[in-house]
């Protein structure tokens, strides 16, 4: 199914969806800045990038989507690094990511 159909399926109702005083909020994973709009959605887009704590309480965990997954493995769809480094270390290598071709639109 493409992005654009998904996003017109759920940007008025999913689960994620938190609406308080007239905004409209998201708290889906793979939304950096939980707005509920197509450019930042975890759900509807192929590409996301989702930015955690580590289980540990040590560094952050950042998971990025794969592009081409088989239907009957989701769970194979994500991968998965801890970054343990430093603050700077780590917010350049998140950078990194989204710059290099990634999902150069979430950069600011």
């Amino acid at each position: 199914m493409s992005a654009d159909l998904t996003w017109l399926l759920i940007k008025k109702n999913n689960s994620f969806l938190v609406k308080r005083s007239g905004v409209q909020f998201s708290s889906e994973a793979g939304n950096l800045l939980n707005k509920n709009s197509f450019k930042f959605s975890g759900l509807a887009n192929n590409k996301t990038v989702d930015i955690s704590a580590a289980p540990s309480g040590r560094g952050v965990v950042v998971a990025t989507k794969k592009t081409s997954v088989p239907a009957f493995k989701p769970s194979k769809g994500i991968n998965k690094v801890t970054l343990t480094k430093g603050v700077r270390k780590s917010a350049r290598a998140v950078a990194g990511l989204t710059r290099s071709g990634y999902r150069a639109d979430l950069r600011k």
